[in-house]
């Protein structure tokens, strides 16, 4: 098989036939498959997919489990359900916008075989579909991408990235227990391989209340961000520990600056405390020093974007 397409989902009965039928819209000469990971959800997201799939019954494929996985376990099963030698990822609450999307990855990754990962611009919608006018990936993100930016930000839309299956066979042990199923993936590719970067638009990012990421609050999004890196720098060595943990500590004063908006001062001097924990070793070099003291004033330049 050439292409398998990941799609996980639970609880968007009013999105999955959407981003399903994007998929289905896709024009390849090649073969591809459909599978979904859906994670015992308790609204009418089975009962659309149970008719969705009676669709395209060779096609599609539905993994359904009476137990919630979690999102990363729900990852990690869909994942090992697909048998294509590269492997497309779909959120089910987002949806491919240019029928040429998968033909245009595919073409470049078999012309490239360095490559491990690509991915593309995506345009952020409301939960209707209605443009917000702003686009997912920053237009200064370097091209190819390497780990170093990665450490940065999650920049890549996870429903545009297409990734070489070799490239990563297998999931490591550690992996979980990750909070994120795309950020360490990404990173472990871009470890492994090059990752392009295509700028126009072809896939929709939808934000809305429900979504996983959008529905934390900008303390809980900071923490996890600043606790994923310490935790990734934890299982892979590989990794720049100075780097992982400036970034970590710039979130942290993020954290501790939402938390001081919010009049909650004890909990922000804590925070703070954290930041200069993590960066105790860099305290002798001024950019760090800069880096952190700015994310706490609320003055940096390079903001970062929320995970998706």
């Amino acid at each position: 098989m050439k292409l398998s397409v990941c799609i996980i989902t639970r609880n968007q009965q009013e999105w999955i036939a959407q981003a399903i039928s994007s998929v289905l819209s896709q024009r390849t000469d090649f073969d591809f498959e459909v599978v979904i990971g859906d994670d015992a959800s308790d609204d009418e997201t089975p009962v659309r997919l149970r008719e969705i799939a009676q669709l395209a019954p060779k096609r599609l494929r539905v993994i359904s489990h009476e137990a919630r996985l979690g999102l990363v376990g729900n990852f990690v099963r869909t994942v090992d359900e697909c048998t294509g030698e590269y492997i497309a990822m779909l959120d089910g609450d987002d949806y491919w916008t240019d029928p040429d999307k998968l033909s245009l990855q595919i073409q470049y990754l078999d012309a490239h075989p360095s490559c491990a990962l690509c991915f593309h611009q995506a345009a952020a919608v409301d939960s209707a579909g209605n443009a917000l006018g702003w686009s997912f990936v920053d237009e200064t993100v370097p091209n190819p991408l390497g780990v170093a930016s990665l450490i940065q930000d999650n920049w890549i839309p996870s429903s545009s990235a297409v990734w070489r299956r070799r490239s990563l066979p297998s999931f490591p042990e550690w992996f979980g227990q990750s909070m994120f199923e795309d950020w360490p993936l990404f990173l472990l590719l871009a470890m492994r391989g090059d990752v392009h970067f295509f700028p126009q638009s072809m896939s929709a990012y939808r934000q809305h209340s429900a979504g996983l990421w959008s529905s934390l609050s900008s303390v809980e999004q900071s923490r996890r961000m600043s606790s994923f890196l310490m935790f990734i720098g934890k299982h892979v060595d590989e990794l720049p520990t100075p780097q992982l943990r400036t970034r970590a500590a710039y979130w942290k004063c993020r954290e501790a600056e939402a938390q001081a908006r919010a009049g909650r001062r004890l909990r922000a001097g804590k925070a703070l405390l954290q930041a200069v924990w993590m960066t105790r070793f860099r305290l002798s070099d001024p950019e760090s020093v800069r880096e952190v003291w700015k994310a706490f004033a609320g003055k940096s330049s390079n903001q970062g974007r929320s995970h998706a």
